[in-house]
C-alpha cells in the first residue's frame, strides 16, 4: 500500500513539474499605440517565436525593471524570435496609432509565468 502511495505522489509531481513546463500559444490584439507584455517571472531565460498577423509593424522591447531597451521591429506578415532572460519582460508595442496589431506567440516552456497583459 504505502508503495502504490509512492508511485502515485511521484506520478502527480512528475505531472505537475510537465505542466510548469507546458507550452502555450496565443493570438493576441495590441489597440492603437498601446502594448502587450509577456513574462516577468520566469526563473531562466525563455524564448518566444511568433508571427506579426497584423497589418501594421510592431516593436520587440526588453523591460528590465523601468528601463526598456528596443530590440527590434516585426513588419507585417514576419516571423521573430526572442529570447528573455530570467525576470525581463518582453513588451510588443504596436506602432501605429489608428489601427490595431495582431500578433501570434508561442512559447514552450515557464508558460505559467507568461501572464500575457495589456499596458
Amino acid at each position: 500500500m504505502l508503495n502504490k502511495f509512492a508511485l502515485t505522489v511521484a506520478i502527480a509531481g512528475s505531472m505537475m513539474a510537465s505542466a510548469a513546463h507546458a507550452g502555450i500559444s496565443q493570438n493576441n490584439y495590441i489597440a492603437e499605440g498601446e502594448t502587450l507584455l509577456l513574462g516577468g517571472t520566469q526563473p531562466k531565460t525563455i524564448s518566444f517565436d511568433g508571427q506579426n498577423r497584423g497589418d501594421v509593424a510592431v516593436e520587440i522591447l526588453l523591460q528590465n525593471g523601468t528601463s526598456r531597451t528596443v530590440v527590434g521591429s516585426i513588419a507585417p506578415g514576419e516571423s521573430f524570435n526572442q529570447s528573455v532572460p530570467k525576470n525581463q519582460i518582453m513588451v510588443l508595442r504596436n506602432k501605429s496609432n489608428d489601427q490595431r496589431a495582431r500578433v501570434y506567440w508561442h512559447v514552450s516552456g515557464y508558460s505559467s509565468t507568461v501572464n500575457p497583459r495589456s499596458d
